[in-house]
């Protein structure tokens, strides 16, 4: 306790000492946030769209390679750019860290300058290391930084909730790959600052921060968890003290509560680029700082013109802060305000993933149809599969050892070798079904289906055009819809079947929607937000999330603006869909604070 309260201490005089600085790393935070990402996602849109690009996979980089060289070399441009960049702010916040802590004025012109320097020295080594270094080691080793560039790359849940769920070996090797990556990170930690503040060239980098971690390791990440959990605790406080005063503000003032919460609101913001800006400066002093008592930090060598001079009119100065202030908060508050007046949390349609709602039955089964229908989702989501005699099957996955033990494939069976076959899940035993015995019971008691294709096949015309052919005006009379993670299979269909609703699943989201003919997007949920959303709609399309599974997943989809869950859990929805009706203020702040980033 004595250590993070010593700590703490320091930190708040380093902060006054270091305000200066500190509106750098806030303005920095906000360059790359605000400006620079969308910047690059944009270029990376048009890049696509002017090369006539629908979409990125593995199969279009290939083929764009070869292809259209140019237009990859561009993309491969824009990821380069990006690297740049954030070797820039890193480089930049560094050393602005740095001459606080040596309390040598700077201007930050002069800080620019030094900083675009040291992009002269990265090289393809240097490059390779730093990719290495903020892409891997520094995100997924725990250590408390994060480049803006980067840190809108996540591991979609679905993956995650695949090794968790299905392999305890897998598991265990992501743990111990995590702690080793930790290590690593850790271990390496000065290699940047060497490289940075020293011109060490790498090697040399790399074996400085191995002797200055030797035997430290425990004791530099103790220090860095106290800067994490440091500001997870004031940030979690601060949002909770502002949104609870919000609550208190509806429960006896009602008449003001509009505008407390546009005032709350923009503190909140104001907190959101602190935290980062506090997470940034709390890292790198723990690097100046250890690099100082190891007596391998830099003197600074600054002429007479790089200091800032200390007799200027500070009267004018704070008048100047004042004013741009007063006019920022003001601008901010009001478009707080009619934001939050004019925001709607929707009510998205529902599907029942699998057929299934809290495992109560075996999943694309007739007899969980039937029990799910009961919970009244707008559809029940299912899977179909061609046969080997060009039937169609309803199950998911592309090996039937699992559920049913027999170690195949449904395409290397028939459909009346299929359905003989009995599918094991939660507890329960059902036959498997043919997609003409599954339609027809789902239109005996008029529930809609979401059809989603599963086929490993690159080229799936004539399957489309079969399918068309037997069930398409079955589906548009019962308003049934279609989907499917292969994005050829989804633009056939529309061009074959153009009156029949169809979907491209999106397995995750960098870069915004793809260019379809699709009718909606469907998205996994943990990298969905609400640009992507607003993208979407902007292009006419809809977007269903899928899949969340507990009442504050969904509840954050619908602030998003999502048009349909897909999910496991019914009961969760209709409890998200009810108090979504009585929503309040304090109820969209907390969704707002949830959505960030």
């Amino acid at each position: 306790m004595r250590y993070i309260r010593l700590k703490i201490l320091e930190s708040v005089g380093f902060l006054w000492r270091s305000k200066r600085y500190f509106k750098n790393v806030l303005a920095v935070h906000v360059l790359f946030i605000f400006i620079l990402l969308p910047l690059l996602g944009k270029v990376s849109q048009f890049i696509l769209k002017t090369s006539h690009i629908n979409y990125l996979s593995v199969n279009t980089l290939g083929a764009m390679m070869w292809q259209q060289p140019m237009i990859f070399l561009a993309l491969i441009g824009v990821f380069i750019l990006s690297i740049l960049l954030s070797f820039f702010e890193f480089a930049f916040l560094l050393m602005s860290v740095y001459f606080i802590h040596v309390k040598q004025p700077i201007g930050v012109y002069q800080l620019l300058i030094r900083t675009l320097r040291q992009i002269r020295k990265i090289g393809i080594s240097t490059g390779l290391f730093f990719m290495f270094y903020l892409v891997l080691i520094l995100p997924l080793g725990g250590v408390s930084y994060g480049s803006d560039l980067l840190s809108k790359i996540k591991i979609p849940s679905f993956i995650m909730d695949y090794i968790f769920d299905h392999r305890l070996v897998i598991v265990g090797a992501f743990i111990l790959v995590y702690l080793l990556l930790t290590y690593i990170g850790v271990r390496l930690i000065f290699v940047l600052p060497n490289m940075i503040l020293n011109n060490l060239p790498t090697r040399e980098a790399i074996r400085s921060s191995l002797d200055l971690t030797r035997n430290r390791f425990f004791n530099i990440l103790k220090k860095l968890g106290i800067i994490a959990f440091g500001t997870v605790i004031f940030t979690s406080l601060s949002f909770a003290i502002l949104i609870g005063i919000q609550k208190l503000v509806e429960q006896h003032i009602g008449v003001y509560t509009l505008v407390s919460a546009a005032i709350i609101m923009t503190l909140l913001q104001v907190i959101i680029l602190t935290n980062l800006a506090l997470t940034t400066v709390g890292m790198f002093l723990v690097i100046v700082d250890d690099m100082s008592h190891n007596n391998v930090l830099p003197t600074p060598k600054i002429g007479a013109n790089v200091l800032v001079h200390k007799h200027q009119k500070v009267f004018g100065q704070l008048s100047a802060y004042l004013i741009f202030g007063i006019l920022s908060v003001s601008l901010v508050g009001y478009y707080n305000l009619t934001y939050l007046k004019s925001i709607d949390i929707s009510r998205p349609i529902s599907a029942s993933h699998r057929g299934v709602s809290e495992q109560n039955g075996v999943q694309n089964s007739i007899t969980a149809l039937n029990k799910t229908a009961k919970d009244h989702p707008d559809y029940i989501e299912m899977d179909v599969q061609l046969t080997k005699d060009n039937q169609f099957v309803v199950f998911h996955d592309f090996n039937l050892k699992k559920l049913t033990g027999v170690n195949n494939t449904p395409g290397n069976m028939n459909l009346k070798d299929l359905t003989k076959l009995k599918v094991r899940e939660n507890n329960q035993v059902a036959p498997m079904a043919s997609f003409d015995d599954y339609l027809k019971s789902a239109n005996a008691i008029h529930q809609k289906l979401l059809i989603e294709f599963k086929t490993t096949d690159k080229n799936n015309t004539q399957l489309v055009e079969r399918f068309m052919r037997k069930y398409q005006d079955n589906l548009v009379e019962n308003h049934h819809i279609i989907q499917s993670l292969n994005f050829e299979l989804i633009e056939d269909a529309k061009k074959i079947a153009p009156t029949v609703e169809a979907g491209y699943i999106v397995p995750f989201n960098i870069i915004g929607p793809p260019k379809s003919h699709s009718d909606f997007y469907t998205v996994e949920f943990s990298t969905v937000n609400k640009h992507f959303i607003q993208a979407a709609h902007n292009d006419g399309k809809k977007v269903f999330a899928w899949t969340p599974n507990d009442e504050k997943s969904i509840l954050r989809m619908m602030y998003f603006g999502a048009d349909g869950v897909i999910t496991d859990n019914m009961a969760a929805v209709h409890k998200a869909t009810f108090d979504a009706d009585h929503v309040t203020y304090s109820d969209k702040l907390l969704y707002y604070v949830a959505g960030v980033g």
